[in-house]
């Protein structure tokens, strides 16, 4: 089975942020989807399409809060059996909010700044885990 090109979904509300996060997946060879306009709304839109393999979400933002988004994706998902791993960006780490990170089922955490292979080796190996989840998945139907 020949591998596709795997699309990481990336939302944080800091447009520096998103164009350098941007360019580090797509040199990487990731598709991407980061939206501009982060509401319910809109994150409700592209949860519907389910067209990525991975999601990288900030925590803190205006409107939704990257935990809030998670909350919303895995819904989407778990309606359709598939596995989506999340990881979550933040400058403040908290006990608190690294729960509340975990509860809302995500995957990863990583503080900013952040080095860019250790960035890179989390996306690899959960996207390796998510195959696997789906390998797994197609034997038991």
């Amino acid at each position: 089975m020949e591998d596709k090109e795997q699309t990481v979904l990336f939302i944080d509300d800091d447009a520096s942020i998103r164009k350098l996060i941007s360019e580090i997946l797509l040199s990487s060879g990731y598709s991407v989807i980061c939206p501009e306009i982060i509401t319910r709304e809109s994150i409700s839109a592209i949860a519907s399409q389910n067209k990525f393999d991975l999601a990288i979400l900030d925590i803190m933002m205006p409107e939704i809060s990257g935990i809030e988004i998670c909350s919303m994706l895995k819904n989407k998902t778990q309606n359709n059996l598939k596995y989506l791993p999340v990881i979550f960006l933040t400058a403040n780490q908290t006990d608190d909010i690294s729960d509340k990170c975990f509860e809302a089922g995500g995957d990863d955490f990583l503080l900013k700044p952040f080095k860019k292979k250790e960035f890179l080796y989390k996306i690899k190996s959960l996207l390796r885990i998510k195959k696997l989840n789906e390998t797994i998945t197609m034997q038991k139907f």
